[in-house]
């Protein structure tokens, strides 16, 4: 499979004396794409300039997509919506490249992959060399949304090209449940295709997590805290070993089952006791483990320590509550994503009909 799709190249030349001046098109994807070119040459001195520009280029669905430039990315990329343009400037002499620079401008509405989708992301990026790339130093994007299976709002991330084989990443801030995740900074190594990375968790409201597992109505004060380490291997993200606890102080959780759950109740004592102690509970501590068993399946180990406010004048309990299954969906299904704005629709309809 070609790494790259075919490419037309249109160049014009001009010459007065020994300097020769041209500019021309590199154009691929149906004409979709044009790189536009020019600049000159000095034959007596040996020394030249070229500045590129391409785009902006309209990714969207029956438009073009950046698998149409690279074939291989069929494998990675499943959606693309955004734009993207970008620019540079080369300058050379007889002993070779004196300077080469750039800088991309990345707006994207919707990127998704078979792990992860992004969404309403941002980035002005510069380069202080081509070859190889390296960035001027930390990068800022702005990401409105990205879901990996629960759903992080309003991130900045800074990116820093070092070299081909590392690329530092510092996750500044994501939201998440009304809480904030975070990292300390990774170094990634793009040819490896694996990584590695602990995510900080504070803040995240109980009440949220908790209305997930569906088992009735719950309502919790409180917040939770703690880490959830992720790894990236065979183009799979997976979640392992997450955990989170709330704080010192405790808090107040309150349960209410639905009709099934009544039953349920009745049926047993010993279900019908933790009911009841469940519906006006005192905890001391709420800990949630964190682990995915499959593909799209996470599990999640509930340990609730404390004391019933309804039973026996405060009579101790601890519960411990598994949940398994597809709970990235049920996340997905529960918070839908932003619409286009206007102007965007607008600019990808007026792609389609070129």
């Amino acid at each position: 499979e070609p790494a790259f799709a075919p490419l037309s190249l249109k160049v014009g030349l001009k010459g007065r004396g020994e300097v020769i001046k041209f500019s021309g098109a590199l154009k691929a994807a149906s004409e979709k794409a044009t790189l536009a070119l020019e600049g000159s040459h000095d034959l007596g001195s040996g020394t030249g300039n070229a500045r590129f520009q391409l785009g902006p280029v309209v990714f969207a669905p029956g438009v073009v997509q950046p698998q149409d430039f690279a074939p291989p990315l069929y494998r990675l990329l499943l959606e693309t919506i955004g734009q993207v343009s970008s620019s540079a400037r080369v300058a050379w002499g007889p002993e070779g490249m004196r300077h080469h620079t750039g800088a991309a401008t990345l707006s994207i509405d919707k990127l998704r992959t078979g792990e992860a989708t992004v969404e309403q992301a941002e980035a002005k990026i510069e380069f202080s060399s081509l070859f190889p790339p390296r960035t001027t130093g930390p990068q800022r994007i702005r990401i409105g949304r990205l879901d990996v299976g629960v759903p992080l709002t309003h991130g900045i991330l800074l990116l820093d090209v070092k070299s081909p084989k590392q690329v530092d990443v510092d996750i500044e801030r994501f939201e998440l449940f009304g809480g904030l995740i975070s990292s300390q900074k990774l170094s990634i190594d793009p040819t490896a295709q694996e990584f590695e990375a602990v995510l900080k968790v504070t803040d995240i409201d109980l009440a949220s997590i908790l209305a997930f597992a569906e088992f009735g109505e719950l309502s919790a004060t409180g917040t939770l805290e703690g880490v959830i380490p992720i790894s990236y291997r065979n183009g799979e993200l997976t979640v392992h070993d997450g955990l989170l606890r709330t704080g010192a102080k405790g808090g107040v959780l309150k349960y209410k089952p639905r009709a099934l759950d009544k039953a349920l109740e009745d049926a047993n004592e010993g279900t019908g006791l933790a009911v009841k102690a469940l519906s006006n509970f005192a905890y001391d501590e709420i800990s949630i483990r964190i682990n995915e068993i499959e593909a799209e399946d996470l599990r999640l180990d509930i340990k609730i320590s404390g004391k019933s406010v309804e039973l026996y004048g405060g009579l101790p309990f601890e519960f411990n509550i598994k949940v398994e299954g597809p709970i990235r969906q049920i996340i997905q299904e529960n918070l839908a994503p932003p619409q286009l704005p206007p102007d965007v629709e607008d600019l990808i309809e007026r792609s389609r009909r070129q």
